[in-house]
């Protein structure tokens, strides 16, 4: 729950988001990613997904910052990542990747 949406916060503020959304592009996962961006309702993703469009390392490293089994880390990210994604473009478009950084601490309640 709490502390695999942490690290999955931590992990999305180190990140370039462009960066993640065309690694999920690249995984087929086009249609859900833009879903997100876009107004209107967002697509889900599976952690099975989510593991492809990252890769186990990638996951496995978010999943021992947070302190949270792989599955689980792949499970929180699955359920946070359209979310977060949702509320940084809120006019269909993303903020400027100078602004990122704090626009995530705003949607993660101040973490």
């Amino acid at each position: 729950g709490a502390a695999g949406a942490a690290g999955a916060a931590g992990a999305a503020n180190s990140i370039d988001i462009n960066a993640m959304l065309e690694k999920l592009r690249n995984a087929g996962l086009g249609n859900q990613a833009d879903s997100w961006v876009a107004k209107g309702k967002n697509e889900s993703v599976s952690p099975d997904q989510i593991n492809k469009a990252f890769g186990a390392d990638t996951v496995h490293q978010i999943a021992t910052q947070a302190g949270v089994s792989d599955q689980q880390a792949a499970t929180d990210i699955s359920k946070v990542l359209p979310k977060l994604v949702d509320k940084l473009s809120p006019n269909g478009q993303l903020p400027d990747p100078t602004q990122l950084q704090g626009a995530l601490g705003k949607v993660l309640g101040g973490r």
